[in-house]
């Protein structure tokens, strides 16, 4: 079994048990688990919600912390052990039930790559640094979801490409920034750019807008 199907941090393994332990007792009998079983669990998971909820009262301290964190670290390997043997592999045990339980498959994660790249700019003397990510709301820079890299095309002209094909460089970038520099000579010009996703299966996203640049 994946560890991680019992939640590590006391703030989600609180509701997870609150909403697995009654299924589990009102189950037990038709899943033909032994009540000793399920009352050593309960005991185990009775001192955890007892000492989370006493944890995040405003006036609770150390010898709180320190009693939630003792009974965090009995009723989780407990749980993981209880549904080994009991939940996960257990034939009289549905599918559905098991998704109940928050055992589930976990939805896959929506496909970023097809949507525009969302870009931004930072100037420095003789260079450029073009962040990317995959949408407005992302907290962090770099590829979006199912994209293997980003293509950069890239034109050093006065006035705006006629065509997405009108590029004179293509660069690719796996990790954000791309950097990129220009001579001496280039200095004060303009420099236009527009990007891509692209996958490990050479799917390519939808080419995002022309931008202009001006080297310092």
């Amino acid at each position: 079994m994946n560890r991680n199907l019992i939640p590590l941090a006391g703030i989600l393994l609180y509701p997870f048990l609150l909403n697995i332990m009654p299924i589990i007792v009102a189950n037990a009998a038709a899943w033909g688990i032994l009540a000793i079983a399920v009352n050593i669990l309960q005991a185990k998971v009775t001192l955890f919600m007892h000492a989370w909820l006493v944890f995040i009262t405003p006036n609770s301290g150390k010898v709180d912390r320190d009693t939630m964190n003792v009974a965090l670290k009995a009723v989780r390997p407990a749980m993981a052990a209880f549904a080994r043997a009991y939940l996960l592999y257990n034939p009289l045990v549905s599918d559905a039930q098991r998704a109940q339980m928050g055992f589930g498959p976990k939805p896959k994660p929506v496909q970023e790559w097809g949507n525009v790249p969302i870009l931004s700019v930072e100037h420095a003397v003789r260079r450029v640094k073009i962040r990317f990510k995959g949408t407005d709301t992302a907290k962090r820079q770099g590829k979006a979801v199912g994209a293997q890299q980003i293509e950069v095309a890239i034109k050093f002209s006065a006035t705006k490409p006629l065509s997405v094909n009108d590029y004179t460089s293509l660069r690719k970038a796996t990790k954000s920034p791309l950097v990129i520099t220009c001579t001496e000579e280039q200095r004060g010009s303009c420099m236009w750019f527009w990007a891509r996703w692209v996958t490990d299966a050479s799917q390519e996203g939808a080419w995002s807008e022309m931008y202009p640049v001006y080297f310092t």
